[in-house]
């Protein structure tokens, strides 16, 4: 019922207004509500699936505790199960970081109400009010995607509560048939022997963020579930609706923005149309929007939410530019595609921004890498040896897909540095590349919650294989496969970033021959039509039909064809960075450093640089936004990089 406040007017024509007033804000309520709730059908009640297929989807309520929330987050994401979140309006608001987290997840979101109110005994107004104020605040909050899902508190509800759902654009109501109350506090292994004494194929099962023994619960659950065959499925998948499209944004510049530079990073992110559904690429175009071009992914990628940036190339003079993007999706799905119009303008005299990551030692100069490409932390750690490269050759394609970077620590154990780094990035997924058990302890210290995931082969061909096998898990099939020295380090390190933008494997190969078993085995396995050759005159197996091959006089001149070759792929000269050929760590952890802006890699001498690297250089001088001198002035000296100074 609405009220106004009573007229000071005492004449009886102010409050016969009133009365007037009142009668129609009544009555536009009651025709609006009415003509809403013809107007849609009302939702569906479930309180289960389809028995037909051996599915369970687990439900979770209550989005206002945030440390159990995150741990409940923690445990599903280390076993990788979907799971749906109904969240609260009110929650939202209060504890963003659990909006956040369910985003960074991947977890489908449905409703459930702006307060928790009981719904069936509020009015109509009051139930469009209520009925999707999660869902509303989520998409505001974060712009994440929702279902058509509500789930009404206590699980009360009425015809009147489904109108009002189906008015709001929901398409079912979401209850249960396997209630855990974990909200009472019962034991994990209580919970555990709950949900797997009552599975069955389409259950639904209820439990909650906030309950104080469900996050140590859900390993067993998962994998006890998974044992008797069941699929963990979202609610969506469990009632085959249909996911949408996904979406793609472009975060930079604003529409109308003049840039004064010799390019422009233009930023933005995608998300894929259903929780869940990986991002598999993301392209951009200028003016025409017929010719689309590979953009680098940031973070995420193959997951899905991601962030993404295209380096936009002008002539001299003032350019107007159009600029979309699209994005694909791990089922073939296609987003809607997003423009800005910019005008941007090249300024012959701007001056590259030169940074230099310069630590006492190999460990700290990575570190220093690590904290300026991931200031705010990152979800995935490569930890590999600072002091013995071969099984790390291959390790910054697995890191660059994760979005993560590479460390090195030493064999025998973290530094506290490197500790402290874990610890600030803090991490859900260590990837443990070569390193023995005995470091394994360092790091469940430090980052207590992460998963540590080991990757150590035979040797460091079968490691390659190892990395190229995680790589594609999360990145899906490649066509192309870089084919790298293993019995010397440059020229693995000069393709990492190549390799790392494209989301191609390394392996690795004798550099006089024969090609190992392992790697011809790893070729078998990938697939791959197309190879990069580096370094080597060792050839891929012959099913490999398209091979491109870049060897140069020495290390110097290979980093320079790559790099030449790699701007033919989409990379650029905006972003360069310089790292010693004699030394092997400093590079090690540029990969996927450069993936951000696709940038190249270029080796040099610590007292000059090679004619091949300083011809190179020279060509794409005015194209250097950014210069990093990775390993200091005591590794490169001042007069190598001054020279590019004006």
């Amino acid at each position: 019922m609405f009220s106004l406040p009573r007229p000071r007017c005492r004449f009886p024509s102010g409050r016969l207004l009133g009365l007037i007033l009142v009668a129609t804000v009544i009555a536009a309520a009651w025709v609006l509500g009415t003509a809403a709730s013809a107007s849609a059908a009302p939702a569906t009640s479930i309180r289960s699936g389809p028995s037909d297929r051996t599915r369970i989807a687990l439900t979770f309520d209550d989005n206002f505790n945030t440390s159990r929330a995150l741990a409940v987050m923690s445990a599903l994401r280390r076993y990788d199960a979907k799971a749906t979140m109904f969240l609260t309006g009110h929650g939202v608001t209060a504890y963003p970081e659990i909006s956040r987290a369910v985003l960074a997840g991947g977890f489908e979101v449905g409703d459930h109400s702006m307060s928790h109110a009981i719904l069936p005994r509020l009015s109509w107004g009051g139930l469009l009010y209520e009925i999707g104020g999660g869902t509303d605040r989520y998409r505001a909050q974060v712009g994440g995607t929702t279902a058509p899902l509500h789930r009404p508190p206590y699980g009360s509800v009425s015809s009147r509560v489904l109108e009002a759902a189906g008015a709001e654009g929901f398409r079912y109501v979401v209850l249960w048939d396997i209630d855990t109350n974990d909200w009472r506090g019962y034991s994990s292994s209580y919970l555990i022997n709950h949900v797997l004494s009552r599975a069955h194929n389409g259950a639904i099962v209820l439990m909650h963020l906030t309950a104080p023994n469900t996050a140590a619960a859900l390993p067993s659950i998962i994998t006890g579930l998974r044992a008797r065959g069941y699929e963990l499925v979202t609610v969506s998948e469990l009632m085959n609706i249909p996911p949408p499209i996904p979406r793609v944004s472009i975060g930079s510049p604003p529409a109308g923005t003049t840039i004064v530079s010799s390019s422009h990073l233009v930023q933005g992110s995608a998300q894929g149309g259903a929780p869940g559904a990986a991002i598999a690429k993301v392209e951009a175009s200028l003016d025409d929007g017929a010719t689309w071009k590979p953009a680098a992914i940031l973070t995420g990628k193959g997951t899905y939410l991601t962030t993404w940036s295209y380096l936009v190339p002008f002539a001299p003079g003032s350019t107007p530019v159009k600029i979309k993007a699209r994005a694909t999706d791990t089922g073939g799905r296609v987003g809607v595609s997003y423009s800005v119009a910019a005008t941007f303008k090249r300024d012959p005299a701007a001056l590259p921004v030169y940074r230099t990551f310069f630590g006492r030692d190999r460990y700290e100069t990575a570190l220093l890498v690590s904290r300026a490409g991931h200031p705010v932390g990152a979800s995935t750690v490569v930890l590999v040896k600072g002091d013995d490269y071969p099984d790390a050759l291959a390790a910054a394609p697995l890191a660059a897909a994760y979005g993560g970077p590479v460390i090195i620590t030493p064999s025998a154990g973290l530094t506290r540095e490197v500790g402290e780094e874990l610890a600030r990035l803090g991490p859900d997924l260590v990837f443990f590349v070569g390193l023995a058990e005995g470091v394994r302890a360092g790091i469940e210290t430090v980052v207590p919650d992460a998963e540590i995931r080991t990757v150590r082969g035979a040797n460091r061909y079968d490691t390659a294989g190892l990395l190229a096998a995680e790589l594609v898990a999360k990145i899906g099939p490649v066509d192309t496969v870089v084919l790298a020295s293993g019995n010397s380090f440059p020229d693995a390190l000069s393709v990492a970033p190549l390799a790392a933008a494209q989301g191609w494997p390394i392996l690795l190969t004798p550099q006089a021959g024969p090609l190992p078993p392992v790697t011809a085995t790893a070729f078998d396995t990938l697939g791959a039509t197309s190879a990069l050759v580096v370094g080597t005159y060792v050839k891929p197996p012959p099913s490999v039909t398209d091979v491109v091959a870049k060897v140069g006089i020495d290390r110097y001149h290979t980093s320079a064809l790559i790099a030449a070759y790699a701007e033919g792929r989409g990379s650029s000269f905006a972003h360069v960075a310089l790292a010693t050929g004699q030394n092997y760590p400093d590079a090690l952890v540029v990969g996927p450093h450069l993936t951000a802006r696709q940038g190249v890699l270029l080796l040099t001498l610590p007292d000059g640089i090679p004619q091949p690297v300083l011809d190179l250089l020279d060509a794409r001088a005015g194209a250097l936004d950014t210069v990093d001198i990775v390993g200091g002035l005591g590794v490169i000296e001042a007069r190598m990089w001054q020279r590019f100074r004006p």
